[in-house]
Order: structure tokens, then C-alpha cells, then sequence
């Protein structure tokens, strides 16, 4: 009995493992596509949730995100 259950400690401690594995830290910066210019206040959100950021003063971001997340650029006045 005792080692079912820590055959299923183990089992369970792996799967909590494998599903933090899915989620990485998503970094980048935001240029403007005419001079390559830094671009702040741009929202980026994970397409399908309420999961956001902005950039930096620099153009840079930082979002948590599984590897099959899309993102969303969003700045008012710019155009993709």
C-alpha cells in the first residue's frame, strides 16, 4: 500500500511538472516598421483571455505565455 502511494506522489509531482513546463516567459521589444524606433504603451494580450502587458519606455515587454499562445499588438494611431 505504502508504495502505491508514493508511486502516485511521484506520478502526480511529475504532471505538475510537465504542465509549468508548458508555460515559459515570453520577452521581446516593439519597433516601428518605418525607422526602427522604440515604441512605448503598446498593449500585447494572449489572444482568447484577459492576459495582458505593455511595453516599456524602451519598446520592451515580458509575459508569461504556453508555447502555442498567440499574441496581439495593439497601439493607437499605428497601423500593421
Amino acid at each position: 500500500m505504502k508504495q502505491n502511494v508514493l508511486t502516485l506522489f511521484v506520478v502526480f509531482i511529475c504532471m505538475i511538472m510537465h504542465s509549468n513546463a508548458q508555460i515559459q516567459e515570453v520577452t521581446g521589444r516593439v519597433t516601428s516598421k518605418n525607422d526602427g524606433t522604440s515604441l512605448a504603451g503598446v498593449s500585447v494580450i494572449l489572444v482568447g483571455t484577459n492576459i495582458g502587458t505593455q511595453t516599456d519606455a524602451s519598446g520592451n515587454y515580458s509575459i508569461q505565455a504556453s508555447k502555442d499562445a498567440v499574441l496581439s499588438f495593439t497601439l493607437l494611431g499605428y497601423s500593421a
